[in-house]
Order: structure tokens, then sequence, then C-alpha cells
């Protein structure tokens, strides 16, 4: 850089606290920006020929947006994560493999932006941004995001398309005031089984692994009615072609894909890997739950009844008897505290069951699953065909209470799905 423009940059420094050196084709920053700019308050650096960042550049202790977008950045300093009053970050359009840990620790911070670079993974530590409301991590190389996403409960937006997700962590689906899921061009086999604390606008757009629909979360349970959430997912469900002469479906999970079966591809659902067991809810025989998931619900639900008592108020009396009572993590095992840690990973679509507080409502270990064939329509408006629409229970029991229900209840849902599990319920293996 030429000792006259190095000059006129460090005059500005000196002076102003906002700097716009977009399209300057800075290949470095000027040491007296960090050493001078202790007031600067936003940077943009746009557009520049930047492959570093000074080491202490989180010595800019004021700053409060930062657009490093469109540059040669292959990495951030660790010192990023004491800009403490930073609210905007925007590293779009680089080269970076890796988020330094330390963003974890920048508890102002509501904007992250850092689509189209070279991350495989976005950091765990990363998922205690309360504040955090917009997340954009489209056109990278996930493959997988942590379930401590649960932990964003200020996060409204999160845009991951054009990545090699499988799936979307479950805890998405508890977040509070999330409304909007974008994930279109990625691997997906299913979304969140979970419903939906908010109502997201889902995108799933050009996700062409993703073969069957479920209740949940396309459709959001609140009190005793069913309320559709809006998706849209064109070049979806083309996948699956069930043969007419024998309408099977087969079920694997994550954890043994289905190209490890001697099934065909294409007539194989995939689940979540945490499933161990299934069996068919359709079947005429009904299979005992294991222990195991009657242990995890049971413990579930008793720290959610704990937890409700608390925040409806009692006196010191009863609070002191219920803390005596709550089982400590210290006395489970540590495989059982780390299911428990994130939630049920399915809820029983038998209304009845998950509006309760009944533990039966909560799914672990082991689902069971009743098929029908559906028609939708995903590329245009003259062009549909038939999907599985896949129905999780806690129990063979359940599901079987469920249709009773059904029998009974006379709204429009009720009716269609009624009509779907007596002429078009599907074998399932």
């Amino acid at each position: 850089m030429k000792e006259g423009v190095v000059q006129q940059l460090v005059s500005e420094v000196k002076t102003a606290s906002n700097l716009h050196w977009n399209y300057r084709r800075l290949k470095s920053i000027p040491e007296e920006v960090v050493n001078e700019g202790h007031h600067i308050e936003n940077i943009n650096l746009k557009y520049n020929q930047l492959t570093h960042l000074p080491d202490n550049f989180g010595e800019l202790r004021c700053l409060t947006t930062c657009h490093l977008n469109n540059n040669d950045l292959t990495s951030l300093p660790e010192s990023t994560g004491q800009l403490s009053c930073l609210q905007s970050l925007d590293v779009g359009n680089n080269k970076l493999k890796t988020l330094p840990l330390s963003l974890g620790s920048l508890l102002s911070l509501r904007y992250l932006v850092a689509v189209n670079n070279h991350l495989s993974a976005f950091p765990r530590e990363l998922c205690h941004l309360k504040t955090l409301s917009l997340l954009m991590l489209s056109g990278n190389r996930i493959k997988q995001l942590p379930d401590d996403m649960g932990e964003l409960t200020g996060l409204q937006a999160l845009y991951v398309d054009h990545n090699n997700l499988r799936e979307l962590p479950r805890t998405l689906a508890s977040l509070p005031v999330l409304v909007r899921i974008s994930c279109c061009s990625n691997p997906l086999a299913f979304l969140p089984l979970t419903p939906f604390s908010s109502q997201p606008r889902i995108f799933l757009d050009n996700c062409p692994e993703l073969n069957y629909l479920t209740l949940h979360p396309f459709l959001q349970h609140s009190n005793d009615f069913w309320e559709p959430l809006q998706l849209q997912a064109y070049g979806c469900f083309h996948n699956l072609r069930l043969d007419n002469n024998n309408n099977t479906v087969y079920i694997t999970t994550t954890a043994s894909p289905a190209h490890n079966t001697s099934y065909n591809n294409i007539n194989t659902l995939l689940i979540p890997s945490h499933i161990q067991t299934v069996t068919n809810g359709a079947a005429l025989t009904t299979r005992i739950t294991s222990l195991k998931e009657l242990c995890l619900r049971f413990l579930w639900t008793t720290e959610h009844q704990y937890r409700n008592d608390n925040n409806v108020g009692r006196n010191n009396e009863d609070r002191n008897k219920r803390n005596k009572s709550n089982l400590r993590p210290e006395l489970l095992p540590k495989m059982l505290c780390e299911m428990l840690r994130y939630g049920p990973v399915a809820k029983c679509n038998n209304i009845k069951c998950s509006s309760s507080s009944s533990s039966s409502g909560s799914i672990f270990t082991h689902v069971s699953i009743v098929v029908v064939n559906v028609s939708v329509s995903t590329r245009v408006l003259n062009e549909s065909h038939n999907v599985p629409l896949v129905l999780f229970f806690c129990c063979d029991s359940c599901s079987k209470k469920y249709i009773d229900y059904l029998d009974m209840d006379q709204q429009a849902f009720s009716l269609w799905i009624r009509d779907k599990l007596r002429n078009n319920c599907l074998r399932v293996e």
C-alpha cells in the first residue's frame, strides 16, 4: 500500500467513528486502525482483498457493526471474541474454514452472516448467543448442526441453504420466536419430529431425498385442533416410487443408512438415529415398550412437572420438598443425561396423548409407526403424485387409541386422516 494512501487512511481513523473503506483493494488493515481506532463504531471493508485481520483486532472495543464480506479471509483472529459491543458481523463470501470459538462471548451479537465460505461445522460454543436473531450459513459444507442450537432462544431466522445437512436439530422446534427456516438444496431426509413452539415458514426447495411427510412439523398441534405450518417444498418427494402391486415401505435409521440394507433405496424411509426400535402400529400385535424408554419418559415428565410447579409459584416448604425429590444428574447414567438434555426425538401424534401431561407423549428411543399414502403437488399446479405420510406414536396401543378417537371426532382433518387410514394404509417392514 502506498505511503500516501496509508497516511490518508490513518488520518481518517483519528477523526471518524464510521469507516467506509469498501472497494479499496486493501490487502491488509493498517496497524494504526487498531492502535488509534478505539473509538470506531462501524467498519465497512467489503469487496477488498484482505487475507487476514490483525491479531489484536479485538481491541476495537466500541465496534458495533463489522462488514468484511467479499474478501479472501481464511480465518478470524481469536481476539474477535473481545468485541463486546459487536451487534452485527458479516464475513460472507470469504474462504473461512472455521469460526473462532471466542465468538461465543459476543453476548450483544444479533446478526451473524457467514454465507459462501468453506465451513464444515457450526461450533456449539456459539449456541450461547441468546441475543442472536439472524443466522446465515448458506453456501458452506456443513454436515450437521449441533443440538445445542435450542439455546438460541432469540433466533428469528435461520438460513442454511446449499449445505450437506442430512437432518436439522430437533431442538429448533423449541425456539419461541423462530419465524423462518430456509434449508433448500440439502440432502435432508426428514424435518424435526416434534411440534414447533412458534409457527415458522419452512423453505425446502430442491431437497430431493425428502420423500415422506409427517404430521409434525407439517401440522402444529394447539389445544384440541390442528393448524397448518407454511411449507414450501418444490422439487421434493420425487425419489420414492411405490409398487402398485406391493405397497410396502421399509424403515431404517440414519445410523443404519438405507444403502446398507437389502431393501431398495427408493422404498426406504429414514428416521432419526436416536430411534433404536420401531414397531408397526397398524399391525394386530402389540409390543411392549422397553424399560429404558419408559424410564426416559418418566424422568423427562417429572422434570417438566417440577419446573411448571415452580413457575406457577409455590410456598418455600413445597419447593423444598420438590427439590429433595427431584432426580439430580449425578444420580443418573451419563447416557441417559445426554438424551434428556435435548429432549424427545419425536412427539406422539395421538392428540390426546401429546396434549396431556402424561409421559407417554414423548418419544426417545422407541417409536410405533403407521404409514399412509397421500397425494401432493410440489412442482407445478397440475403435477401431483403419492407420497407416504408417516404417523409417529409412542406405542402400538396409543396408535390404536388414536384410530378410535378419529372414529368419534367429526372435524375435517380427523375425517380426512381417518379415510387415509382405512383406504391407503401401507405395509411397514
